[in-house]
């Protein structure tokens, strides 16, 4: 229906939320947590620049590293990023799958990062969209759907897990754990 690999950019370098995703977890990874899963990512720009960094950076994609899968395996990660995936997500209950697969991954008192495109930014760009159910089909046949804060809550707690808000200028974001 949507052309999914349209809606991964080419970087040269990390994202805005892999920049801040770093620098908010710099204390942690300096004692030992070091083990990181960019949940959707692309091409994956991120996860080289989480090994230069010093990571033990793993990337999983649908479309970009399909046979990079961590299913069926015992491998947890520290820290689970995914970034402007659920956005491209047409339907809710999907999004909410997506965040439950991604956190199976998470180990025990690690953290998964959500960034995902503001409704701000989403109105900006979609002049020329047509409206699909709750985002809008971009001129590339991708879907786009925007955030506030307190939608992504619903998401995650939806979910079943803990969270946080982590959202900055340019992306609505969350921090989100387990339960206890």
């Amino acid at each position: 229906m949507f052309d999914t690999a349209k809606t991964a950019i080419g970087r040269r370098g990390p994202s805005v939320p892999a920049r801040r995703f770093v620098e908010h977890i710099e204390d942690r990874h300096a004692t030992g947590y070091t083990s990181a899963l960019d949940w959707g990512c692309g091409r994956g720009a991120d996860v080289e620049w989480f090994n230069h960094l010093g990571f033990d950076g793993r990337g999983y994609d649908p479309i970009f590293r399909p046979r990079v899968s961590y299913k069926n395996t015992r491998t947890k990660f520290d820290y689970i990023t995914c970034f402007y995936v659920l956005n491209v997500i047409p339907t809710k209950k999907s999004r909410v799958e997506a965040i439950k697969e991604a956190v199976s991954y998470l180990a025990d008192g690690g953290e998964m990062f959500i960034a995902v495109r503001s409704k701000r930014a989403i109105k900006y760009f979609s002049k020329d969209w047509k409206k699909h159910r709750d985002g809008y089909r971009t001129n590339k046949n991708t879907f786009q759907h925007g955030f506030t804060d307190e939608e992504l809550k619903k998401l995650v707690t939806a979910a079943g897990l803990c969270y946080t808000p982590w959202s900055m200028s340019g992306f609505v974001g969350a921090i989100v754990r387990r339960k206890k």
